[in-house]
């Protein structure tokens, strides 16, 4: 005995058919059919579809992967272009490098291989703008602009020792793509917050914008100067792609 089997495929629903055939093949009796209905795939109040939270985490992965790769593509290339160590160790020095102290120099004078290969990949990181807008009306700027600088706000974190041991990857998964990181407070090298090496690190691994804050107790100018020194003590050697606060 043969048979044949209809499906009718929805958005929501599948109908289904079976027919037993004679001997031409043509449809002799129906054997069953039947109908499945599934529940509405949707957000209740959004009505927006339930893999749009897992396409943006998805998204935003592939995003930072892609970042990664490309910081390291490049990295590679200059080493082999010699325009950076092949050291680890002399090329994590290089990070104690300003590369805009660098661009400044090179000015008025001819750079060393390795300061040219910092300031390189200094740009390679940098590329780019902010906006992703391609065209549209200064009117259409105009009304969008208060949505966009809330949508900016919602993608930054703030980070300290009082977060305790944060889950990066969940942080990244949530589409934050720069966070401000508490280096400490006060006027002492103790004061350092105990998790800022740690956070920065693991920041910079995953891709993230870094910038940093220090929170001040100070009461005058004198307070201010010795915890900014302060400050730039334990933030020196590291990478910032956004200010640093008080």
């Amino acid at each position: 005995m043969k048979y044949r089997l209809g499906l009718d495929l929805g958005t929501n629903s599948i109908g289904w058919a079976v027919y037993s055939l004679d001997e031409d093949n043509e449809p002799e009796k129906l054997e069953d059919l039947g109908a499945r209905i599934f529940s509405d795939g949707r957000n209740p109040k959004s009505k927006e579809p339930l893999a749009v939270e897992r396409r943006t985490a998805r998204g935003q992965r592939r995003i930072i992967y892609r970042r990664k790769l490309r910081r390291r593509e490049t990295f590679r290339l200059l080493q082999k272009q010699g325009l950076l160590p092949l050291e680890k160790d002399e090329a994590q020095s290089l990070k104690l490098m300003n590369p805009y102290e660098l661009r400044i120099k090179a000015l008025d004078e001819k750079l060393e291989p390795f300061e040219l290969g910092r300031v390189l990949f200094n740009l390679s990181v940098r590329r780019g703008f902010k906006s992703n807008r391609k065209d549209g009306s200064q009117e259409e700027t105009k009304e969008n602009s208060k949505s966009e600088k809330l949508t900016q706000a919602d993608k930054c974190s703030n980070l300290s020792t009082w977060q305790w041991d944060i889950n990066w990857e969940e942080v990244v998964n949530t589409g934050v793509d720069f966070v401000i990181i508490r280096a400490g407070y006060g006027q002492n090298i103790s004061q350092e917050d105990s998790k800022f090496r740690y956070n920065i690190e693991k920041a910079q691994e995953l891709g993230l914008d870094v910038g940093v804050y220090w929170y001040s107790y100070a009461k005058s100018v004198k307070d201010a100067i010795a915890e900014a020194e302060t400050c730039y003590e334990i933030i020196k050697g590291n990478e910032l792609q956004y200010p640093v606060y008080f």
